[in-house]
């Protein structure tokens, strides 16, 4: 508790005060002495407990506390180039508290290499008779064929099926699946954009375009997110993984449900408004879902247009008839009158992955 003058006057008897008036306030004097050193020694005992954590410790604790969690490699600093060592200790802090985690080896493995990745425990995809106190009711010994979306991600980095045992020394492409196996996906490349790239069209009776220039049947990709936190591990919306039928289709239902709600709409593959940098004067550059430019004039297409298009009276003048996610075509139920067609920002092409693989040791 803080003390000021004023009040531990007030706390003197009144006999106290009426002697202290007729000898020119030398006691309050005396209690506003008392009362500095007192805040100096409180402010001392509060720094000495914000210096128990690396977040508000002075910066001369910061070492101190490094050499308690085992820190090593030290960067060396100098008078003219002198940075603080906190983040460096404080995400080794991290690091400890989190060791053995799926999340701290993906979390790990990202500030090590320049790239997106996602970390799979193997032991958790077995086959297996499940404990009674630990019952995992997502995590089926038999393949639901019903499931589109989960028949989808067979084979992938993402596969939820249950499997059996594989006795083999692990690799890049075999011997995944067992107690003491770690994979690690390593996505090298990002999604990029090409911006304003003029629209090919494939034949000359049908108004289908690709949003490859060159007309190739390539695949795609997904726009990844950041990941805010350390405790989140990555999933199919983090990465630049191919785009994926199944998961569109069931965004756009689930989109479709809640707009006749009128409940707040999901945000996952289907990213609305999403800004792509800044312009001259400083303001975010956003894209929709799909913008289509003509004679120089953009229209958009966000989620909500997609889903309206068959009950909509009134209709763009370039109507989107279907998009295909695996072959990035867009077919117009209409020829344009201008053959100048481009689209923006919405060609994205991704190295596939990388695997490494570990066998844990006991």
């Amino acid at each position: 508790m803080k003390f000021t003058t004023d009040k531990l006057y007030k706390l003197l008897p009144a006999i106290y005060r009426n002697r202290d008036l007729a000898n020119n306030k030398s006691l309050e004097a005396f209690l506003k002495v008392i009362t500095e050193q007192s805040d100096t020694l409180q402010g001392n005992i509060s720094q000495l407990y914000d210096n128990w954590f690396i977040e508000t410790c002075d910066e001369w604790v910061v070492p101190y506390i490094g050499d308690l969690v085992g820190v090593r490699d030290w960067r060396r600093t100098d008078r003219e180039n002198v940075y603080s060592q906190r983040a460096f200790v404080a995400n080794s802090i991290a690091y400890r508290r989190r060791k053995g985690t799926a999340t701290m080896v993906e979390q790990l493995a990202g500030t090590l290499q320049d790239g997106r990745l996602y970390v799979v425990e193997f032991f958790e995809l077995l086959n297996t008779a499940q404990n009674n106190n630990h019952l995992r009711p997502h995590r089926l010994a038999t393949v639901n064929f019903h499931d589109a979306n989960q028949m989808d991600l067979v084979n992938t980095p993402f596969d939820t099926s249950a499997h059996t045992p594989d006795l083999k020394n692990i690799s890049e492409s075999d011997g995944w699946y067992g107690i003491d196996k770690l994979g690690i996906f390593v996505w090298t490349l990002s999604s990029y954009y090409l911006h304003k790239v003029k629209a090919y069209r494939l034949s000359e009776k049908d108004p289908v375009y690709t949003f490859s220039p060159l007309g190739m049947d390539t695949l795609l990709f997904n726009r990844p997110r950041s990941e805010s936190t350390i405790n989140h591990l990555s999933s199919e919306i983090n990465v630049p993984t191919p785009l994926r039928r199944a998961a569109l289709h069931q965004e756009l239902n689930l989109r479709r449900q809640l707009s006749a709600k009128n409940e707040k709409k999901i945000d996952k593959f289907i990213a609305e408004n999403y800004a792509l940098g800044k312009d001259n004067s400083g303001a975010d550059l956003k894209r929709q879902l799909i913008e289509i430019i003509q004679s120089g004039k953009a229209q958009s297409f966000d989620a909500e247009l997609l889903i309206k298009l068959e009950s909509s009276e009134v209709k763009p003048k370039l109507t989107i008839d279907k998009i295909s996610t695996l072959l990035n075509q867009l077919a117009l139920e209409e020829l344009p009158d201008d053959e100048s067609l481009f689209f923006a920002d919405q060609l994205r092409f991704s190295n596939y992955l990388s695997v490494v693989t570990l066998e844990l040791i006991q």
